[in-house]
């Protein structure tokens, strides 16, 4: 049986232990995480010529590997944005302006990168992977998107439409290239 002492001994060790801070920096270096995985994913995209399925396999690797490193940054942005505190206007503010600033642009990109080398990828036998990647991507997009709105600050309608309008925007342009592969 535990003592007093003993209980009150393991409750100060245990209050002393700080978590990590999840923030508007946190979700700041979340959103850059998942920036650098949609750059190296496109310069992928943009180096794949497809040719015979060795050559392709070659070339294939860099593009699901950028696909990968992009979902696992994802996956660590929606945990951070789960465990992150609620975020005051002008830190929500920061977080809005940085997406809208890097993949809101950045995702446009790849996806006219993917779309551009389409011949490549059927010729490949690539374009399941495509598709599958893409709709991977979404699925993580739109999680991560749902967990950082329930923490951004709900009072501004203006900032409310401009976090609504980019996550939009980053939807479509992933939805519009899991349409163009499919038609």
């Amino acid at each position: 049986m535990l003592s007093i002492r003993t209980f009150t001994l393991l409750l100060a060790t245990a209050s002393a232990i700080t978590l990590p801070k999840h923030d508007a920096n946190t979700l700041v270096q979340d959103v850059a995480n998942i920036n650098k995985g949609v750059l190296d994913t496109t310069a992928a995209v943009n180096a794949f010529n497809g040719g015979d399925i060795s050559t392709s396999v070659v070339e294939g690797t860099p593009v699901l590997a950028g696909v990968a490193e992009t979902h696992d940054a994802n996956r660590k942005g929606f945990v951070d944005a789960l465990a992150s505190n609620f975020l005051s206007e002008s830190d929500s503010e920061r977080v809005i302006h940085y997406v809208e600033d890097t993949v809101g642009y950045t995702i446009l990109e790849g996806i006219k990168a993917i779309e551009a080398k389409k011949p490549q990828f059927i010729e490949a036998g690539f374009d399941p992977l495509i598709i599958a990647s893409l709709e991977l991507l979404l699925s993580d997009h739109d999680t991560f998107s749902a967990a950082v709105a329930t923490k951004l600050y709900a009072l501004n309608a203006t900032l409310t439409g401009e976090a609504v309008a980019v996550v939009a925007k980053i939807h479509d342009a992933i939805q519009g290239g899991i349409d163009f592969y499919l038609l």
